[in-house]
């Protein structure tokens, strides 16, 4: 081997091994986030998230960019600027982190998955992350069930957030559970093909998380639970729609348990109707959040540039993500948006859809892009909640450029 050759390949294993640092770094920041530890300021996360893409460039490595990086990039500078100049000025770094921080966490969640190549599959890369996610919203969980119950002052489903003393009403909390929720048909099916400890973990995981959520009345958790679930029973259907005799057993329990919960509701058993979650999952039909939406769809041809004109009073915000960003930024980010979700969608069905991507892979990154668009449609989220969305975007769309990587 020349020297050249020799100081080419000891430059590579030094940046493979910069590279595999840098990407445990950013796993742990994650799980920092996650965890919603409070030195960590919008301007902190920033630096380092600008810092990792910037480590990028200097080594000489690829920047992931497509189409929705740059919808991203265009679509939430505008939503600042409009929002900004009509209802408010933030000097908190908050601003320029609703501004940068989507398309940053999107390119984020692509660049774990491919680098470095030569030191893991993207398979267990992509368990980092999730597994950083998870830990750090369990841990926040129980620590916010602690804060509830050693509240005072706030009864029923309004508390003091543990780290900064503000309060909060409980839906904010059902978001904490999202990516656990939306795992639980993968950790049945994990069992199933004997990964029992990982099946097991995520099961235990689900159903403490669940309970807590359920202690606080939050029905958009057991909602968006069982539609999850229903969407990664399709997906199984879909994987085994050859296996007929396989298909008619899996019809054959959905159908028993459903039988099962009606005669329990029609005969009223236990009292059940009587209990204070079940009256809730009851009269979601009856839920305000259908007038805000009624509302706010009869005002949007007179306010189509956003600044928050359009009156939902008495209520503070849209719940939903998608009506949000028009009352704040117009008809603009709002498209932007819908297209970056259309296309989030589309990278889903290729997954689901293609015979080279791996199974778990389709119980897995599907399903939890399905959790966070199920409560983005109930809730506006905001900055701190639409990274995750984004970085689950940004790990679909890099699973199914690797394939087609591999294909060509």
């Amino acid at each position: 081997m020349s020297n050249r050759k020799k100081k080419n390949a000891v430059s590579v294993k030094k940046n493979v091994g910069l590279m595999k640092y840098a990407c445990w770094a950013m796993i742990f920041l994650l799980f920092m986030v996650s965890f919603r530890v409070p030195v960590l300021s919008y301007r902190i996360i920033l630096i380092f998230l600008v810092i990792f893409e910037g480590f990028l460039i200097l080594n000489h490595e690829k920047l992931l960019l497509d189409t929705k990086t740059s919808i991203l990039l265009v679509i939430m500078p505008i939503h600042v600027i409009i929002y900004n100049l009509c209802v408010m000025s933030t000097k908190d770094g908050r601003g320029i982190a609703l501004a940068c921080f989507p398309a940053l966490y999107y390119l984020l969640g692509k660049q774990l998955l491919y680098y470095p190549q030569e030191i893991q599959d993207e398979g267990k890369k992509m368990w980092r992350v999730i597994g950083a996610i998870l830990m750090g919203h369990l841990i926040f969980s129980l620590i916010e069930i602690y804060s509830f119950y050693t509240s005072a002052g706030y009864p029923g489903r309004i508390w003091y957030d543990f780290w900064t003393k503000s309060t909060y009403y409980a839906t904010r909390y059902s978001f904490y559970a999202i990516v656990w929720i939306s795992l639980l048909f993968y950790g049945l099916w994990s069992i199933i093909q004997k990964k029992v400890w990982r099946g097991l973990c995520l099961i235990v995981g689900i159903i403490v998380i669940s309970a807590l959520n359920i202690f606080n009345g939050n029905r958009l958790h057991v909602g968006s639970l069982v539609i999850v679930f229903a969407f990664s029973l399709l997906i199984f259907c879909i994987q085994n729609r050859k296996n007929r005799k396989l298909l008619i057993r899996v019809g054959a329990v959905i159908a028993g348990i459903a039988i099962i919960l009606f005669l329990l509701f029609v005969f009223d058993v236990g009292h059940i109707k009587e209990f204070y979650y079940v009256q809730r999952l009851l009269n979601v039909m009856s839920d305000v959040r259908f007038d805000i939406y009624k509302n706010v769809f009869d005002q949007m041809p007179t306010y189509l540039w956003g600044g928050r004109k359009i009156d939902i009073s008495p209520y503070g915000h849209a719940h939903n993500m998608w009506l949000q960003i028009y009352i704040d930024s117009g008809i603009i980010s709002f498209l932007g948006m819908c297209l970056f979700t259309i296309l989030n969608i589309r990278d889903c069905i290729k997954i689901i859809l293609s015979n080279e991507i791996k199974t778990s892979y389709k119980y897995i990154i599907p399903p939890i892009c399905c959790g966070f668009l199920i409560y983005f449609f109930f809730e506006d989220g905001g900055e701190d909640y639409f990274i995750y969305y984004t970085l689950f975007a940004g790990i679909a769309a890099q699973i199914i450029q690797a394939e087609m990587k591999k294909e060509s």
